[in-house]
């Protein structure tokens, strides 16, 4: 039996990160919990201060249909929001990755909640030396980039 640690989306969650390299980011893959199919829009969006850098929406609807998961109650797993420009990211530069919603009200019976990761490797805020409580612990996510060949 495993155990996930997820916090619940009850207005925004985000996380500061930073990239060890000059990045095209084409889409952010968060690994989510979905609680009995919640409604509403759901958003991610890329930050450098208040600067929005790009931002990608889902529905309850488009997420069910692009994993093909059968209506239920529960899911989790990684789920892709594509940026219909690349977003540039650049070494030495602190981000904001910020997950929102509409047209969702959290409730113990439906909700989305952020998993939490054991091995995060690329957010470098996050010092797993000094983690007292696994609380602590950064949000699982991939970033995807377009390379150049």
């Amino acid at each position: 039996m495993s155990t996930l640690l997820i916090d619940e989306l009850r207005t925004s969650l985000e996380q500061d990160f930073s990239v060890t390299s000059r990045n095209e980011v084409a889409a952010i893959r968060p690994r989510l919990y979905f609680q009995n199919d919640p409604t509403g829009t759901f958003t991610i969006s890329i930050y450098e201060g208040v600067t929005l850098l790009g931002s990608s929406s889902l529905t309850m609807t488009e997420i069910l249909a692009n994993t093909g998961w059968s209506a239920g109650q529960y899911h989790y797993g990684r789920i892709r929001f594509s940026f219909d420009l690349p977003v540039i990211l650049q070494h030495g530069v602190s981000y904001t990755i910020k997950l929102t919603s509409s047209g969702y009200t959290f409730s113990e019976a439906s909700y989305l909640g952020w998993c939490k990761s054991w091995d995060n490797l690329i957010n470098t805020f996050v010092d797993e030396a000094t983690i007292t409580d696994d609380l602590e612990r950064a949000f699982d996510y991939e970033l995807w980039n377009y390379i150049r060949k």
